[in-house]
């Protein structure tokens, strides 16, 4: 199931069956609940996410102000793609909008 749904990923559409294979063999997929924090601006380690489901809000933490949301992001959709391939510390928080599913690939597996 997962394999059909990362070919409807534009980042992924192009990859052959073993490219593919080699994706899911590092990846994993993770549940959140509503509100969970998945990523938090700052850390390192670089991991791309593709959402399976839910919504996901992109945010950055304003001094004085709060949370202010840059987007909301849905299923095929993916982010930390820059931190991902130059290895640095995630750019802004990535909080579950709604119950979500997603598939992360850490950067030091691929």
């Amino acid at each position: 199931m997962i394999q059909e749904f990362l070919r409807s990923v534009s980042l992924f559409r192009d990859l052959d069956d073993e490219e593919l294979a080699l994706i899911l063999m590092v990846g994993m997929t993770r549940k959140y609940s509503q509100e969970a924090v998945i990523l938090t601006e700052g850390t390192p380690g670089g991991q791309l996410h593709v959402i399976v489901q839910g919504r996901v809000r992109i945010s950055k933490v304003v001094p004085g102000v709060g949370e202010e949301a840059l987007t909301i992001l849905g299923p095929s959709d993916f982010f930390g793609e820059v931190e991902f391939f130059d290895g640095a510390s995630a750019s802004a928080h990535a909080i579950a909008h709604s119950d979500c599913e997603v598939f992360a690939i850490p950067h030091q597996e691929v």
